[in-house]
């Protein structure tokens, strides 16, 4: 997980990358000290996850979410977590879409909470990512197929213990015996 910190206290930054060095599967790929370095940082890494104070000089955390609210980016926007010594403040961060808020000094179980959340959250994104291009193939396989005239749909049936496909055009008539069917098709 690619993730960008915005810390106005150097101190504050250095704790939370010493924390999340503990944490497997973390990659640092960036750190602002104010909104505006932390706008362009993210337009120009796009993370996975933000960690950003709320307080900071130039534009506070909930001004860069609101910028970034703006932005194109080539795969999916960035969660974020405020991290913040205000707690007064939770509502209004989430009410910014953050999947998280975490009050200053934080806890190493409180952010391995939060780190978790942000993995599942990542998880079943890339899944469905994985199931739109997944539809998207079958789309177009539909579409080949119907073009090819392939489309049309076919029964599997058993027959002296194999399995074989037959086409419904083939089908002469059906007849029950007991709990079966026999389909007809030319001497079979």
């Amino acid at each position: 997980m690619r993730i960008c910190l915005a810390d106005d206290e150097p101190l504050a930054r250095e704790r939370m990358r010493k924390m999340l060095s503990l944490a497997d599967g973390i990659e640092i790929c960036g750190e602002a000290q104010n909104g505006d370095d932390m706008i362009a940082l993210i337009r120009n890494q796009e993370p996975d996850l933000v960690f950003i104070d709320i307080e900071m000089p130039k534009l506070d955390g909930f001004d860069v979410v609101e910028a970034l609210a703006q932005t194109d980016f080539r795969t999916d926007p960035p969660l974020f977590i405020f991290a913040t010594a205000f707690p007064g403040m939770a509502a209004q961060a989430f009410d910014t879409g953050a999947i998280d808020f975490l009050t200053k000094p934080i806890r190493p179980a409180r952010l391995e909470l939060a780190l978790s959340r942000a993995r599942q959250l990542l998880m079943s994104r890339e899944a469905m990512t994985r199931l739109e291009t997944l539809q998207s193939h079958l789309d177009e396989l539909r579409e080949t197929r119907s073009r090819s005239g392939l489309n049309t749909p076919s029964i599997w049936v058993s027959s002296s213990g194999q399995s074989i496909r037959v086409e419904p055009s083939q089908i002469e008539y059906v007849s029950a015996e007991a709990e079966y069917i026999r389909l007809h098709i030319g001497e079979r």
